[in-house]
């Protein structure tokens, strides 16, 4: 039996394995961020409000309105490092130890300074009969969920970091987020 769901494009068009994560994809400073373990997570969250209107009893099409619109990419940071760390925190600082230093140090400050986002983040991923990856990019994400890092035996210390878009004040226009889709070959 024929199954009207599964087709040709169907096979063209299936997110494989896991995505690498970039900071400030695209631009001159763009760095690999790091080695992941798990499910990386994008996720898009609407709230939408039907305008009331008296006398309709149901929503109504063009009736809605986007009362708030958040994106988030949800990373589980397997490479750790000073520059990840402080990019992991917001209100962190990096202080690189000198020749005769042992470590770096990451000090915690109490206040969100613009070095706290980024240009963007992009998890890039693999599309099966694709040549060029899926891209999902967030524009001047930021870290905002909490820090935790359990470490216990035979297990890698594996912490998931919540990066949230934010609106530039000096680019209204700009979106939060853009999915770049492969157009077929």
């Amino acid at each position: 039996m024929q199954r009207p769901d599964i087709t040709t494009e169907t096979l063209q068009n299936i997110v494989l394995d896991s995505a690498v994560i970039y900071k400030n994809y695209g631009e001159s400073d763009e760095r690999v961020w790091g080695a992941t373990q798990g499910a990386i997570s994008f996720n898009v969250e609407q709230t939408i409000r039907n305008i009331e209107i008296n006398g309709v009893k149901s929503p109504l099409k063009g009736a809605q309105e986007i009362e708030e619109l958040t994106a988030t990419l949800e990373v589980p940071m397997l490479q750790w490092g000073p520059e990840n760390l402080r990019d992991a925190m917001a209100g962190h600082d990096l202080e690189a130890g000198g020749e005769e230093d042992t470590h770096d140090i990451i000090r915690n400050r109490e206040s969100i300074n613009d070095s706290d986002y980024f240009k963007n983040i992009a998890a890039v991923g693999r599309v099966k009969g694709r040549g060029e990856p899926v891209i999902i990019l967030l524009y001047n994400p930021m870290p905002t969920g909490n820090f935790e890092a359990g470490m216990e035996d035979n297990s890698e210390t594996v912490p998931s970091i919540q990066f949230t878009a934010h609106k530039n004040p000096e680019d209204m226009d700009q979106p939060l987020y853009e999915i770049r889709y492969p157009k077929t070959a």
